[in-house]
């Protein structure tokens, strides 16, 4: 058994050294004979919300290694960070890659591993929390199926600057 974890990479373009990068990486899992698990641990991409074709076609080649991983047999948890939210529609519903939000326990081999992004690794921060609390409502999840994904995608791209 072997597992692996990612967190934190915010991608912004596919052509960018470190998703290049990430692209090779996840040929390796492929290939990895012993590899059994690939955990996602949110903020993968900097901006991805909801399950639009935009934030699809934007990283197309990422997200074909991540499907092709699963299709091995290994098993592919992806956890939403919070740039990369909502999006339990498009990986879990489309490809039954296991998504969450909260923290979860996890059996590999002797041990119960405990992951999560880390959303409540500061619980002083009073204002993260107010707007996690915010963007985790079901009202908003439905804004971010319903707008369309350009749209969200400008704002983020503006948000960043």
């Amino acid at each position: 058994m072997k597992a692996w974890f990612i967190s934190d990479l915010h991608l912004k373009d596919i052509n960018e050294r470190n998703s290049i990068r990430l692209l090779r990486f996840l040929r390796f899992v492929e290939q990895d004979p012993h590899a059994t698990h690939l955990f996602l641990l949110g903020d993968i991409f900097d901006l991805w919300v909801g399950d639009s074709d935009r934030f699809v076609a934007k990283f197309r080649a990422i997200v074909e290694a991540i499907i092709a991983i699963k299709k091995k047999g290994l098993r592919v948890v992806y956890f939403e960070g919070n740039h990369d939210m909502h999006v339990r529609r498009f990986w879990q519903d489309r490809y039954q890659i296991e998504t969450y939000t909260d923290a979860q326990t996890f059996p590999l081999g002797k041990w119960a591993v405990r992951m999560e992004h880390g959303d409540f690794i500061n619980p002083d921060d009073e204002a993260y929390l107010q707007y996690r609390s915010i963007i985790r409502q079901s009202a908003v999840e439905k804004l971010a199926y319903f707008l369309p994904g350009t749209l969200i995608d400008e704002a983020g791209m503006m948000a960043s600057k």
